[in-house]
């Protein structure tokens, strides 16, 4: 002969949780001026390691040399900036002063 299973109907139980831990001065939260110092200390540190790892590349790879050479200037004369500094004064809506200045110089003007 089968067996006969019955079900209880009604709500589900209710699940418990345990209730959040009470904060105590070990898992407080961070104040505002501990996280601004750690945030300070922390990108010094890491300032620090990158300057080390760069110079320790300069002594593996040799001391890095950075030249900028501008020759477009050299090669103007003073009669080609003039010319440029006039045609500038014409038109009323630049600014001539930065032809003013390679004008003094270039063609050592006061």
């Amino acid at each position: 002969m089968p067996r006969k299973y019955h079900v209880k109907s009604g709500p589900p139980k209710p699940i418990r949780t345990p209730p959040p831990p009470a904060l105590t001065s070990k898992n407080s939260q961070p104040s505002i001026g501990g996280t601004i110092v750690g945030n300070i200390l922390t990108g010094m540190t890491f300032g620090a390691g990158s300057s080390l790892g760069h110079r320790a590349v300069d002594g593996v790879m040799g001391n890095r040399k950075v030249e900028v050479e501008s020759n477009v200037t050299n090669n103007i004369p003073c009669e080609k900036i003039l010319e440029t500094y006039q045609m500038c004064l014409q038109n009323e809506n630049n600014d001539c002063n930065y032809l003013q200045d390679l004008m003094k110089i270039k063609c050592n003007l006061n």
